[in-house]
């Protein structure tokens, strides 16, 4: 049984981000894979292991995740925004 499940979403036109979630429904931390994106960096806008915020991390908290891949904690929910490099 599967206990670890990621998706893209496309944005509709070329103004809209691509979006890419992350469920984690197991017990143990997972390494997950994001999607390359030529030209656009992934930042994480909702992590729901994230014991600060309501799990919509803060515009001024979101970096640009400098590796390919994301930890994802057990039992969470993260979600990356796709963004163009740069802005």
């Amino acid at each position: 049984m599967a206990q670890f499940l990621a998706f893209t979403i496309a944005g509709h036109n070329a103004s809209e981000e691509h979006l890419h979630v992350m469920l984690n429904m197991s017990d143990v931390t997972m390494d997950a894979p994001l999607p390359p994106m030529p030209d656009k960096d992934w930042y994480a806008v909702v992590d729901t292991s994230d014991s600060v915020t309501t799990a919509i991390l803060p515009h001024e908290r979101q970096q640009p995740l400098l590796r390919i891949a994301c930890l994802v904690p057990p039992h969470a929910v993260v979600i990356f925004e796709g963004r163009t490099r740069g802005l």
